[in-house]
C-alpha cells in the first residue's frame, strides 16, 4: 500500500509550519508596504492620489516610532528620502528574521 502525500509537507510538528510561515507572511507584508511608501516618496508620487494615500495611511503607524531619529533635511522638492522610512524597513526586516528564525527553529526541537 503506498502512503497519501500531503501537500503542505510534513515538517515534524503541526504549529512549525503555520506559525513560521505566519510570522514570515506578515513581516513580509510590512516590509512590502514600507519598501512601497519608500519610493513613492522618492518618486515624489502625488499624495491626493487613492493609492499613494492608502500606502502612506496604511504605513504611517509602522514608522512613527521612527520620527525625527535623525534631524537631516531630506526634501528636495517634491522628492522625500525617507531616512525614518528606510531605518523602519532595517528594523522591522531584523525583528521579522529573528522571530521567523525562532519559530522555525523553536518547532524543531
Amino acid at each position: 500500500m503506498s502512503k497519501s502525500t500531503s501537500l503542505v509537507g510534513n515538517r515534524g510538528s503541526a504549529g512549525y509550519f503555520d506559525f513560521g510561515s505566519l510570522v514570515s507572511t506578515i513581516f513580509g507584508f510590512i516590509e512590502l508596504l514600507l519598501i512601497a511608501r519608500f519610493i513613492l516618496a522618492l518618486l515624489g508620487a502625488n499624495v491626493s492620489n487613492a493609492l499613494v494615500a492608502f500606502v502612506v495611511n496604511a504605513s504611517t503607524p509602522l514608522i512613527i516610532p521612527f520620527h525625527n531619529i535623525f534631524n537631516i533635511q531630506t526634501n528636495y522638492g517634491a522628492v522625500r528620502f525617507e531616512l525614518d522610512t528606510l531605518v523602519a524597513l532595517i528594523v522591522y526586516g531584523v525583528i521579522g528574521g529573528i522571530l521567523s528564525g525562532l519559530a522555525y527553529s523553536s518547532a524543531r526541537r
